[in-house]
């Protein structure tokens, strides 16, 4: 991502272009191709899962809307591992 977003770590630049790219997939194909089973692969690979976890710390708060807590959720899910 060459974007400098202000305010977000670095660790965290790629969690949020993961999270942009399955929001507009998602809207464009649906949820079950396989570009989101890609991006969802990447979230929570070994290397991101970190930087996922500071995510939903940082932004995982009760009050955020539905979609974004489904998707935390499914990724939870998958994961065997809440984030929060």
């Amino acid at each position: 991502m060459a974007l400098k977003v202000s305010g977000l770590p670095d660790e965290e630049r790629p969690v949020f272009a993961l999270m942009d790219a399955y929001g507009w997939f998602r809207l464009i194909d649906g949820d079950q191709t396989v570009k989101i089973q890609e991006i969802i692969s990447h979230l929570l690979s070994p290397e991101l899962r970190p930087a996922l976890r500071s995510w939903y710390r940082r932004h995982g708060s009760a009050d955020t809307i539905s979609v974004f807590t489904k998707f935390r959720d499914l990724l939870s899910e998958l994961a065997g591992e809440k984030f929060v």
